[in-house]
């Protein structure tokens, strides 16, 4: 019976990850800069009536996809879709009308990097190249800090602070050096990709490093013409 328990137990087994050391470049995704922008929203709602009270229901926030320009300033667009509940001192104070206000979203941002954007230059418009990569925006955090309807006269407003984190990154080739230091030699059966260590005792011999925490750098030598 206990042959049965042990097939049946749902096990894991967690693998350090080994790879090819430096020194090498690779092509990678690099933060350029992190930050948190707060945007204050400030929009006339249009009620037509004198109102008792004004519950807000419920916000959706819709952002479209920021637009980067090369004068390092970040374009942010969208809407925040603001359901409430209004109710007029004519009215019955327990019934109240449904209404949804479309809010719009337009501000720009000059951004300051961390680490440089790299722009392929153009100096003949005659002369086709292949566009810079990409920067990608990538949104950590949406949400409204605070929100309120506000009243002025007769006059209603939305006064809101929405609050976004972005991460701005781009594809760069990165050079990552040879690591220093003494390593622990191990053994496995992993096959994972092999790379040639010119210093190595064994020309024929391949190395792949790690990094353990209890142990430091570990690496593994890994025969190309041995069966694994």
């Amino acid at each position: 019976m206990s042959e049965m328990n042990d097939l049946n137990e749902l096990k894991c087994e967690y693998y350090i990850p080994m790879g090819k050391p430096g020194s090498i470049v690779i092509k990678a995704p690099v933060v350029l800069s992190t930050l948190k922008i707060s945007i204050p929203i400030n929009k006339r709602i249009n009620l037509n009536t004198k109102c008792s009270r004004i519950e807000i229901i419920s916000n959706k926030i819709s952002i479209k996809k920021p637009k980067f320009n090369r004068d390092n300033r970040l374009a942010i667009n969208g809407y925040i879709h603001k359901y409430i509940k209004y109710f007029n001192n004519n009215s019955n104070k327990n019934i109240g009308r449904n209404l949804e206000v479309k809010i719009p979203i337009n501000s720009e941002i000059l951004i300051n990097f961390d680490q440089i954007p790299i722009y392929n230059p153009v100096s003949n418009k005659n002369i086709f190249y292949e566009e810079s990569k990409a920067i990608k925006c990538d949104f950590e955090c949406i949400k409204l800090i605070s929100d309120c309807i506000a009243q002025s006269e007769y006059r209603y407003f939305n006064d809101s602070l929405l609050e976004l984190t972005v991460t701005l990154t781009q594809i760069q080739n990165i050079f990552i050096p040879e690591p220093d230091g003494d390593f622990v030699l191990i053994t496995n059966n992993l096959k994972p990709n092999q790379f040639k260590n010119n210093g190595a005792e064994n020309k024929n011999s391949h190395y792949l490093v790690g990094y353990d925490s209890s142990r430091g750098l570990i690496a593994n030598i890994i025969e190309p013409n041995k069966k694994r």
